[in-house]
């Protein structure tokens, strides 16, 4: 399993908004294609899982979009979001972005 960094790999969100995170997985995918994804929400600053603040995960052939609810966030702290996808070759590939809930 490789773990890729996205871009931007950090964003800002407040409690307020809700927000979309897309993971592109083409350039490692080659001639493969998403057949399923996963992702977790974890508070850097606590260590506990957040799956609450996880709305909608849908996936194409090549990338995964993760809607965010920043009303289940805390202010002021930092989460990791992970994604991991199974692709049609069995090699899982993670890829992380974190988000700093500002207010």
């Amino acid at each position: 399993m490789s773990t890729l960094t996205t871009s931007p790999a950090t964003f800002e969100m407040a409690i307020s908004e809700i927000k979309a995170a897309g993971f592109d997985f083409t350039p490692e995918l080659g001639a493969t294609t998403i057949v399923s994804a996963t992702s977790t929400l974890i508070d850097k600053q606590t260590g506990v899982a957040c799956p609450s603040a996880l709305t909608t995960l849908s996936h194409t052939t090549t990338g995964v979009t993760q809607t965010v609810t920043g009303s289940f966030l805390l202010p002021n702290h930092s989460y990791s979001l992970r994604v991991t996808i199974v692709p049609s070759d069995g090699m899982n590939t993670t890829a992380e972005t974190v988000i700093n809930c500002i207010f």
